[in-house]
């Protein structure tokens, strides 16, 4: 009686002690009791189904993935299974092992628990973390007590779904993952797999090796998810799931490529080897690096091509990647590669096309003629799976960035023979990742080849290994290979030499045209490559009011066309300067970098401007490509376009002399160094002259160079210091959180040029949601509605898209896709509606600053409109070019 009295004289302060004491005990009783409160593994869901309730367990989940990861290891390369090691379904058996927590249970099955679990169900999802790849790698990292700080295969549980974890917890039991009931239970799920596909590793694989089983696990989870195969219901008891699993595996397109043995080079191509194919053939003897380095037209191609045949045939590898600088080059290589696999393969499989539009030729050049399954790899991160693939070095160039299940591109690429084309076209910042790329390559099993016409020693030898020794070989052509750390190197023959005369010259645009219009007028064909699109188009004005009544034929390419007008010009030009044109009898072609790679051209007489020493020998070897009878003239003959900067008393006249626009496209130290290389010469002897044009321009010590010039060189070399340290930011390891856009061009190049998608059209007419266009391409009105897909119209639409910069775009009020697009564009697109009689685009209602003409592509225009708006110089560069070939190592 005396105590419940003394209870009563307790003060409101002491009361509020007393409520708060006993309300922590009773949520530490509810707490205890939600621990002790646990699902069994074997309870434990992992599916929904369709009409939303719980599916099959974890259990039965975890061992659909792990006999789908031992398919996929049965039919991979020898080579990969070693990586993957003797027990692959291993870590696929426990990659979800952290859906057993009362987060991820709560999260997705709540109303289910609340039957059966009343108490946890009650409990606030915030008391639990819900990401079971957390959850599953702090589990593995307990269970295994890895020596290491963290487990290899800790980091792969925690990526399976494409991003890693900053950091994984030490272990599992804290109250966040349900404490230590639920972490026991997890020990006992992983306990119970172990018995059925076997322990864990404690030594984790280094991290190129690494990655390639993260992709395993992930490319059998999705396997293993698909419905198709393994419905959220769950599989009959009787089902014998390592047939199951096996079939899946054929059925999504992974098996063993059938390939014809012993075909001559004859055979598969229709012609006998050249001398350098021959010898570069005779090199190939198993998996390691080679680089070939030979001139511009020598067939290059073919050598890599029938060099993976002999590779595959021979067991070395299984499948290839032909990687290229830009979705043009890689369009023409993709129907040549659709050739040769039609001679090699006795099925119809064809060469699945993988850059960032090759959606819209997904059923041309090959695309109806895969094998089974094959549509299985039509998502863009699926794409490098298929056995033969074609598409730009982006694709693979993220293997090593720090993208969204980058492992899988790892995966895809372990194996395989990986053809690298035009490597002396990337900046320091794409070359830096091809180089860790190729040592990746090389470290799980993959052979790579290299090719080039105009590569330098120095970058050579950073493709080789660091260890490797160092190969002093001034030849050319020249066959390099490294294997086991061993480098040799093998002298080519070229053939035949050819006398190129150049002339460096200042030109007007109109001096220009004039000089084109007479060679065009005595039968040449006549080539002109300028640096930016503004200066080919004035070019081409210039010459369209030199030439007098339409004498011969004048055109123009560049990257400012819309997709559907640039395959209308290219189909034009090709048919009249390809190998096999009706060529006319005179003709003038203007065009940007497009036409220095991306075209099978021909031209009699070349006018450049100046350019990277390497560049104009590319350029020049669109000259006389081809066997032809009564050329106009005796030799090819190059004139180069440049200004003047000797004696100039400082960087600014020295980039004024070179023009402001040709120094935002290349550095300006490139083209001074290029210029001093080329202005001594009348003649150049190709190939002969070849290595020791680039030796000279990218080989300076820079000890005599004037003041200005060795100021432009701090510039470049501080630029280049830059971009590696761009580069190494973003390469790659499981444990890296997935930061960087996996989207073609983005985070494998560097560009401080942002551009922006424009839709040209003709009219519109919107009510919200709906609308009806007519696309610049005369093709007709379509119908849109931002509920209703249709892939028909997605792609008219894409053909009808140019690019523009950014900025200039932000300035007249930023990019608002509107509604009826949704279905159509995943990215920001600006409609520009142009004026039927004028040309002149609007954006939102207000003047662009640009106009449009079928013949001159997208263009700024002059007057009060263009000069109200903030100018840009670089807006001039060619920004469609996918390579940016500003920069080059030294």
């Amino acid at each position: 009686m005396i105590a419940k009295l003394s209870l009563l004289t307790f003060s409101p302060g002491m009361w509020q002690v007393v409520i708060r004491s006993v309300y922590c005990h009773l949520f530490e009783c509810l707490r205890e009791r939600s621990h002790m409160e646990i699902i069994p593994y074997e309870e434990c869901r992992a599916k929904t189904t369709a009409d939303g309730k719980p599916g099959i367990g974890v259990l039965q989940h975890c061992r659909h993935v792990a006999k789908v990861a031992k398919a996929l290891a049965a039919v991979a390369h020898p080579a990969v299974k070693t990586i993957l090691g003797t027990n692959p379904g291993a870590v696929a058996a426990v990659h979800d092992n952290g859906k057993i927590s009362p987060g991820f249970q709560k999260k997705y099955f709540n109303e289910h628990l609340k039957r059966c679990y009343p108490v946890l169900a009650s409990m606030s999802n915030a008391n639990f973390e819900t990401d079971h790849t957390l959850i599953g790698a702090a589990a593995i990292r307990r269970y295994l007590m890895s020596p290491f700080s963290v487990s290899a295969y800790a980091e792969i549980v925690g990526a399976h779904h494409g991003r890693g974890h900053q950091s994984i917890p030490r272990t599992d039991e804290g109250g966040k993952f349900g404490g230590k009931p639920w972490a026991q239970e997890r020990h006992r799920f992983i306990e119970r797999l172990a018995e059925e596909f076997g322990p864990l590793p404690e030594e984790p694989p280094d991290p190129a090796k690494r990655n390639v089983l993260a992709g395993l696990v992930t490319i059998a989870d999705w396997i293993g998810s698909d419905e198709t195969f393994f419905p959220p219901e769950g599989l009959p008891s009787y089902t014998d799931l390592d047939k199951k699993a096996a079939d899946a595996a054929e059925k999504c397109g992974f098996k063993i490529p059938d390939i014809m043995p012993g075909l001559s080079f004859e055979t598969v191509f229709g012609f006998p080897p050249y001398p350098i194919q021959k010898t570069f053939i005779d090199c190939i003897d198993g998996p390691g690096l080679y680089i070939l380095e030979a001139p511009m037209g020598i067939g290059k191609t073919e050598a890599a091509l029938y060099g993976a045949y002999l590779l595959m045939t021979e067991g070395h590898n299984r499948g290839f990647y032909f990687g290229l600088p830009t979705r043009l080059t890689s369009d023409k290589i993709h129907e040549r590669v659709t050739d040769f696999l039609k001679t090699v393969c006795k099925d119809e499989t064809g060469p699945l096309l993988a850059h960032g539009h090759a959606w819209m030729r997904a059923f041309e050049n090959g695309g109806k003629g895969f094998s089974a399954g094959a549509d299985w790899f039509s998502p863009r991160k699926r794409k490098l799976l298929f056995p033969f693939g074609v598409g730009t070095i982006d694709q693979a160039l993220m293997s090593v960035l720090r993208v969204k299940h980058f492992f899988i591109r790892a995966f895809a690429l372990a194996g395989k023979v990986v053809i690298l084309d035009e490597v002396h076209s990337y900046d320091v910042y794409t070359g830096s990742l091809m180089e860790w790329m190729i040592r990746q390559l090389l470290e799980i099993g993959c052979t790579v080849i290299v090719l080039s016409a105009t590569l330098t020693g120095d970058r050579r030898s950073r493709l080789f290994s660091k260890n490797a020794s160092p190969v002093d070989n001034s030849n050319y052509p020249l066959i390099t290979c490294e294997k086991a750390g061993k480098i040799e190197a093998f002298a080519g023959s070229s053939g035949k030499n050819r006398t190129y005369g150049i002339r460096i010259m200042d030109l007007s645009d109109a001096d220009m045209a004039a000089i084109a219009v007479e060679k065009a007028e005595k039968g040449h064909c006549v080539l002109c490559i300028a640096n930016t699109v503004a200066r080919a188009q004035n070019w081409y004005k210039a010459v369209a009011q030199k030439m007098i009544e339409a004498r011969f034929s004048i055109g123009l390419i560049h990257s400012r066309f819309p997709a559907f007008r640039r395959d209308e010009l290219e189909t034009e030009w090709i048919a009249k300067l390809g190998k096999n044109g009706n060529r006319p009898g005179g003709c003038v072609l203007v065009g940007t970098q497009v036409l220095e790679q991306s075209l099978d051209i021909d031209a009699d007489f070349l006018i450049t401007e100046l350019a990277p020493t390497d560049m104009v020998l590319q350029r020049m070897g669109r000259q006389w490509r081809h066997s032809r009878k009564n050329r106009p003239s005796e030799a090819p003959e190059t004139i180069i376009v440049s200004g003047d900067p000797q004696s100039t008393p400082n960087p600014e006249s020295i980039i004024e002399a070179f023009g402001k626009s040709n120094c935002h496209v290349y550095m300006p130290y490139v083209l001074w160094r290029s210029l001093q290389t080329l202005k001594s010469r009348s003649e150049i002897l190709l190939p002969a002259n070849i290595r020791d044009l680039l030796e000279a321009t990218y080989s300076a010590d820079g000890k005599r160079e004037p003041e200005p010039v060795l100021r432009l060189r701090e510039m470049l070399e501080k630029r280049l210091a830059n971009l590696r340290q761009f580069a190494n930011a973003a390469r790659s390891d499981v444990k890296s959180l997935g930061v960087l856009e996996d989207r073609e061009g983005v985070s494998t190049r560097y560009s401080e040029m942002p551009t922006a998608d424009a839709l040209l059209v003709t009219s519109v007419d919107s009510t919200g949601y709906k609308a009806v266009i007519e696309p610049i391409d005369g093709q007709g009105p379509v119908s849109l509605n931002a509920f209703q897909r249709d892939f028909g119209a997605t792609v008219r639409l894409h053909r009808n898209l140019v690019s523009m910069p950014a900025w200039h775009l932000e300035k007249l009020g930023g990019i608002q896709k509107p509604e009826w697009l949704n279905k159509h564009f995943y990215e920001p697109v600006a409609v520009l509606l142009q004026d039927p009689l004028t040309g002149a685009l609007t954006f939102d209602g207000k003047p662009s600053g640009y106009t449009y003409d079928p013949l001159r592509g997208l263009m700024r225009v002059d007057g009060r409109i263009a000069r109200d708006l903030p100018r840009n110089p670089v807006e001039d560069y060619d920004d469609l070019n996918a390579f940016d070939i500003t920069l080059h190592e030294w």
